[in-house]
């Protein structure tokens, strides 16, 4: 069944969705606002850049384990109060960098701020999951979206404000925007006894790929995390060396290089609108299958080409490949019905924010062997590795058998 649901129970929901939607662009936002950010703190604390780097390094351990921690006090708690709490805690852990003066308390500040980043990254997305399994159509990409959004609101409005001589103090906006998100999101998250119901009507279990079909939970996850890390690594990759590989390759100033990351952006933010449709239309797998492909056509452009508009050409169509695959993962790891469903999405979202991390620093270390452009070619080839792994994801997506009677009062909203 593809149709939307329908009222009443439509109305909560679509108030749900929203709420969700509330919670990415707030995630967004507050990570945007301290991304630039970061040079400030850097001089008020008076770290050089080497220390700074390994600083920062904390706020990836803070995550980490916040996410790990998250998957169990969803399991007790249940993801709508771990959302709250996750935004309310990120709201205030964003002021932190406002009062450090040297390296220790500026290392304590990060910690935290990743900490909260963890857990309100697999709580929103396990919100997100249940939501998009009840709307009864694909939706998932769409929150990603919304992220995406958010981080450039908040990078721009961050710049604003630093432009206007307010230094690190521009993060007490960033938190006030923090909790005014959070009333928001709180409105609609579903609760416990829904979020957690994962009975996909009785068709369910025929839609998962053959090869998914004979594996284990545990195993099943394992590979999930595994495509997500590859993913995820080439995602990083991008992030963090489109700039200086279109200078070193072509001898561009910094400003021409910046449209690399530029390109790469906007297109994953369009194509992250557009991919709930494709998922609908070919499933989850085949989306992820042709994504990977996509992916590595944009690298081998990249890697290849000697002239500026065919390498945005390349790092346009490396974002368009790779903004639905990482939602349909998230999605594939909510809807096993082994073990506990917060455990399984935090395992897998943990496991892509490792691949998100170490894809930098391995083209890095390769980097210093030949070149940025050379050293693309592994990221290249694991796109090659995903669409090899895409088989363990759904052929088609399976809907929730949830009544609407049961979704109606789930969510208390005035009727005028």
């Amino acid at each position: 069944m593809n149709a939307a649901p329908h009222a009443p129970a439509g109305r909560r929901l679509r108030l749900s969705r929203v709420s969700v939607v509330s919670a990415f662009t707030l995630n967004g936002i507050l990570v945007g606002m301290w991304a630039v950010s970061i040079p400030a703190a850097e001089a008020q604390t008076g770290v050089d850049h080497a220390l700074l780097g390994s600083l920062l390094l904390l706020t990836g351990l803070g995550a980490f384990i916040g996410m790990q921690l998250t998957g169990y006090i969803i399991n007790r708690i249940g993801s709508r109060a771990t959302t709250i709490a996750g935004a309310v805690l990120l709201s205030g852990a964003i002021l932190l960098p406002i009062i450090t003066h040297d390296a220790f308390t500026l290392g304590v500040a990060l910690f935290v701020l990743g900490f909260t980043e963890g857990v309100i990254d697999v709580s929103q997305n396990t919100q997100a999951i249940a939501v998009e399994r009840l709307y009864r159509r694909p939706i998932m990409s769409t929150f990603h979206a919304w992220f995406s959004i958010g981080g450039a609101v908040g990078a721009g409005l961050g710049g604003i404000l630093l432009g206007a001589g307010l230094g690190l103090s521009n993060l007490l906006v960033a938190g006030a925007i923090g909790i005014a998100f959070t009333v928001v999101a709180a409105v609609g998250l579903l609760p416990k006894r829904i979020s957690e119901r994962r009975d996909a009507g009785p068709d369910a279990a025929r839609t998962l790929a053959a090869p998914a079909s004979r594996l284990s939970g545990a195993r099943l996850i394992l590979l999930l995390g595994a495509l997500a890390f590859i993913l995820m690594l080439v995602e990083g990759v991008a992030g963090n060396w489109s700039t200086l590989q279109i200078t070193e390759r072509l001898d561009a100033p910094d400003s021409v290089g910046a449209l690399g990351y530029t390109f790469f952006a906007v297109a994953m933010t369009v194509g992250r609108f557009a991919a709930d449709r494709v998922a609908a239309a070919v499933g989850p797998r085949m989306l992820v299958r042709y994504g990977a492909v996509t992916a590595a056509l944009g690298l081998t452009v990249i890697v290849l080409s000697g002239v500026l508009w065919l390498s945005l050409a390349g790092w346009a169509l490396l974002g368009i490949g790779l903004s639905g695959c990482v939602p349909q993962i998230f999605s594939a790891a909510g809807a096993i019905t082994t073990g506990k469903q917060g455990t399984n999405i935090a395992r897998v979202v943990s496991l892509g924010y490792l691949g998100f991390l170490a894809g930098p620093a391995v083209i890095g270390w390769l980097a210093q062997w030949s070149s940025v452009t050379v050293a693309l070619v592994l990221p290249g080839a694991l796109c090659v590795v995903a669409v090899a792994l895409s088989s363990v994801l759904p052929a088609k997506r399976p809907v929730a058998s949830l009544p609407d009677r049961e979704l109606a009062p789930a969510v208390s909203v005035p009727e005028s």
